[in-house]
């Protein structure tokens, strides 16, 4: 999936950007998408990750109208094991 944070819209600190993408490069877990590389531009920072065909988190709770407690411990369950 193609990303970008455009940093001179939102007043980001680049440095700070590229730090947390550092920290996203070395993560490797089944729970949370592949990082796969990063360039910058004068203005932004774009990043190529993992597709996620079914959508982000906030995709899925913004569709549903009432997100389940089995699906929410779920979620709990798989942050809580790392």
């Amino acid at each position: 999936a193609w990303n970008q944070v455009l940093t001179d819209r939102v007043q980001l600190d680049k440095e700070k950007v590229l730090r947390e993408i550092e920290f996203f490069k070395k993560i490797r877990h089944k729970h949370i998408i592949e990082f796969y590389n990063f360039w910058t531009t004068k203005n932004q920072v774009v990043f190529i990750t993992e597709l996620m065909p079914s959508g982000t988190l906030t995709d899925y709770i913004q569709k549903c109208t009432e997100v389940k407690l089995k699906i929410i411990k779920s979620w709990c369950k798989q942050i809580l094991l790392g």
